[in-house]
């Protein structure tokens, strides 16, 4: 960037700022596939404060639907439902119309006791469904949830991890 500043005074950047810059949204970057591995492997809380640290490195920073989704999705599922709440919402917002943040946020719902919100979930999933094996996951679970009735068996929650 110096080099460049040389060569052309008229550049409006500052070399040391600049560089700064770059490696912040790199930092951040490299943050965000970490606090994915980690939500990955259980860690929750870690994999939260890496997002929140990318986050504060670079405050332009736009964290991808499925770094978002990937939190909410085990964090949900290893008892920290309430703590990725946000990130559910966040991947739905950020791409409404695909199936998995919309089956990770009625997971979601499903463990905080929000069985209407995952319901309205699972419906609009099973509208962009890629498979028939889904879709009737999804029915079977809509009809568990009108029942009164979690569908997330400690048996489920295990094969869903896996």
């Amino acid at each position: 960037l110096k080099t460049a500043l040389d060569w052309n005074p008229q550049l409006a950047i500052n070399p040391e700022k600049t560089a700064q810059e770059f490696a912040a949204k790199g930092q951040a970057e490299q943050l965000v596939v970490k606090a994915k591995q980690l939500a990955r492997q259980g860690e929750i809380k870690d994999a939260i404060a890496s997002f929140i640290q990318a986050q504060q490195l670079d405050p332009d920073l736009q964290i991808p639907f499925n770094a978002w989704d990937t939190l909410c999705w085990h964090g949900s599922l290893r008892e920290f439902a309430k703590d990725v709440a946000f990130a559910c919402d966040r991947a739905v917002n950020l791409i409404p119309n695909d199936w998995s943040p919309l089956e990770s946020r009625g997971v979601n719902r499903v463990r905080r006791g929000d069985f209407k919100g995952a319901i309205a979930d699972f419906k609009a999933a099973i509208a962009v469904a890629p498979d028939d094996e889904s879709k009737t996951r999804w029915q079977t679970w809509i009809a568990d949830l009108q029942a009164g009735k979690n569908p997330l068996t400690p048996d489920v929650i295990q094969t869903l991890l896996n």
